[in-house]
């Protein structure tokens, strides 16, 4: 059994949430969309998913014809119980798939701005320890405008109210990039520079703002990739074990 990743493009890595599911004992099965690489028709030794973003969007699927299978591996792994993390697009595939909808913001958001949790995520298990308010870094011009219906907003920011949410205890969607090294960021601004650039913003500023944040976002980013491996990752979650028994209590003495 294994956590399957799924990946649409090769600068779009798994970071830090890839490294630290694997130092809690998970093992990981890493699907290169965008090298060829097909998503598995058996998902009987799948035990959780995780899906990653791309410069591609939820409707251009006659392009890109895998984020139907995707949408459809979505509905089976809610249905099944099973633990499932969407980042980016991987977000807009959760809201899609489970009956929300995705549309096209009027600027795209880019670089590190201020993400605040709602009332619900302030009290919520898997974000505690979080500041309410955070720089969070943002490539995305297309946002969650509906969530399904037994959503939750977790988390906004002043460009899109659906930065982070939850379908029920095991599924959650975020549109921000926690996941991402120092690395990562700035190739990320290199690979993608004519895109940034057509929705106004300016590359060196971004990669100034890399410098200047990156410290404390590297930070917040590995507690919440420890949360989610402990709480919607863990093996001990999904391991059967014997019932504890009071009458056993005792029984060393």
């Amino acid at each position: 059994m294994a956590i399957l990743i799924v990946q649409h493009h090769e600068a779009e890595k798994p970071g830090r949430i890839g490294e630290v599911l694997q130092e809690n004992s998970l093992e990981l099965k890493v699907v290169k969309l965008y090298a060829g690489e097909e998503l598995p028709t058996d998902y009987g030794d799948i035990d959780g998913v995780v899906i990653l973003g791309g410069p591609m969007n939820v409707d251009q699927i006659d392009e890109h014809p895998y984020l139907a299978c995707e949408i459809a591996l979505v509905k089976w792994v809610h249905k099944q119980g099973l633990p499932i993390l969407g980042v980016c697009l991987g977000a807009q595939l959760i809201a899609k798939a489970l009956g929300g909808a995705v549309g096209k913001m009027q600027k795209t958001e880019v670089g590190f701005e201020d993400v605040e949790l709602s009332p619900i995520g302030k009290m919520d298990a898997m974000l505690y320890g979080l500041p309410w308010r955070t720089k969070q870094f943002h490539t995305h011009g297309y946002e969650v405008t509906k969530l399904p219906t037994e959503g939750q907003v977790m988390a906004g920011s002043a460009m899109c109210k659906h930065q982070m949410f939850c379908v029920g205890m095991r599924c959650w969607g975020v549109q921000y990039h926690f996941e991402w090294t120092k690395r990562d960021l700035l190739n990320i601004v290199d690979q993608f520079g004519s895109w940034i650039k057509e929705g106004g913003h300016d590359l060196n500023a971004i990669k100034a703002d890399i410098e200047e944040h990156y410290d404390l976002y590297r930070h917040l980013g590995d507690r919440l990739c420890e949360r989610l491996a402990l709480l919607l990752f863990s093996v001990e979650a999904r391991v059967d074990r014997p019932r504890w028994q009071a009458a056993n209590y005792n029984s060393w003495e």
